[in-house]
């Protein structure tokens, strides 16, 4: 574990898929169909996969049909037989997963310690849209942010860019909470400092708040929140907080 000296921010912006939001419902589409429960793992991190390429290439596609595509390759694998309006079906859920039990109390804690919260997600607007307010959660955030408006999969700059644009802050005041350890890194590098000013570690790091694992994301944060607070009675306190790097995420 490591922990980073860093300016407080001001704004999280957070991750929403298996950061927020749990996936094991299709877990369990996916296995009344006949696939092994790690199924779901393959099949989201090759959606994860085709969006970083499609990153990568400089083009872009929407995450439904990303999605669905990807699933129609695993169900063609597997040899299982689905009818056709099944995988529709499937990638359909995402509007309807449950948040994570305590997706809600790190949110109220991030509102409550004066902190502004943003979400950014590789799906569609709509979908995250209805994500938040089925879970109750849309009053705690502030503008929901889809690689939609970029046209660009994160881990790419723009989407990263646009958050912070949104935000209306210095991108060293801006962090994100995320599961997967190349969001965070794509965070970390979202942009250069102004023309004729050199990069800094803290102005590099100041996205860098990681979450262990799907499931824990939050609980996590929490944990560095509490630290962080902890830390503002030492010396220094008013000018930096502890922000811990716990691990190497998930996909």
């Amino acid at each position: 574990m490591i922990v980073h000296r860093l300016v407080r921010p001001s704004v999280l912006v957070f991750d929403v898929i298996e950061t927020l939001f749990s996936l094991e419902p299709i877990r369990h589409r996916l296995v009344d169909a006949g696939f092994p429960p790690t199924a779901l793992d393959w099949w989201f991190a090759e959606v994860l996969r085709g969006g970083c390429s499609l990153a990568v290439l400089d083009r872009f596609e929407p995450f439904a049909d990303v999605a669905t595509t990807t699933l129609r390759s695993l169900v063609a694998r597997a040899g299982i037989a689905v009818e056709e309006s099944w995988h529709d079906e499937v990638v359909g859920e995402m509007s309807s997963l449950p948040a994570h039990p305590d997706a809600a109390p790190a949110l109220e804690m991030a509102v409550n310690g004066g902190m502004r919260v943003l979400a950014l997600t590789n799906g569609s607007l709509e979908v995250t849209q209805e994500l938040f307010a089925r879970a109750g959660l849309d009053e705690m955030v502030e503008h929901i942010v889809s690689i939609e408006e970029s046209r660009r999969w994160k881990p790419r700059p723009e989407p990263y860019l646009r958050a912070v644009a949104v935000a209306n802050e210095e991108p060293r005041n801006v962090a994100l909470v995320a599961v997967h350890a190349w969001d965070i890194a794509g965070h970390a590098t979202r942009a250069s400092p102004p023309a004729g000013q050199a990069a800094t570690s803290a102005y590099c790091r100041a996205g860098w708040i990681l979450t262990s694992s799907p499931g824990r994301s939050t609980q996590w944060w929490a944990s560095c929140w509490r630290s962080a607070e902890a830390s503002r009675s030492g010396p220094g306190a008013d000018a930096a907080d502890d922000v811990i790097d716990g691990g190497n995420g998930g996909q």
